[in-house]
């Protein structure tokens, strides 16, 4: 299978192809502007499956770990923006809410 990254041409095999796409995919929706908070959520959700179901290789595990706990932080910001957010829109209304009294 032919993969073009950064105008370089790889040539894998399908298994191989697989894991590389995937983590294309992976550092796509980390590294956009607008972090998609349920696909990375669904990702954690997938991860945490397989540690439940499967029987995987230790090295394997140890990676699927670490791409779970940088899932976690990311969620963990961006909930923390929204909190934030929502504090903001509150004070927002309660000071408009005031004026008008």
């Amino acid at each position: 299978m032919k993969l073009g990254y950064m105008g370089e041409a790889l040539y894998l095999g399908s298994k191989q192809s697989k894991i590389i796409n995937r983590i294309l995919v992976n550092i796509n929706i980390m590294s956009t502007e607008e972090f998609n908070f349920k696909q990375a959520l669904e990702e954690l959700k997938k991860i945490n499956e397989e540690f439940d179901s499967e029987d995987i290789d230790l090295d394997e595990a140890l990676k699927k770990f670490k791409r779970g706990l940088e899932l976690a932080k990311k969620c963990k910001e961006r909930l923390r923006e929204v909190e934030n957010e929502v504090v903001k829109i509150k004070e927002k209304f309660s000071n408009t809410k005031n004026e008008d009294s």
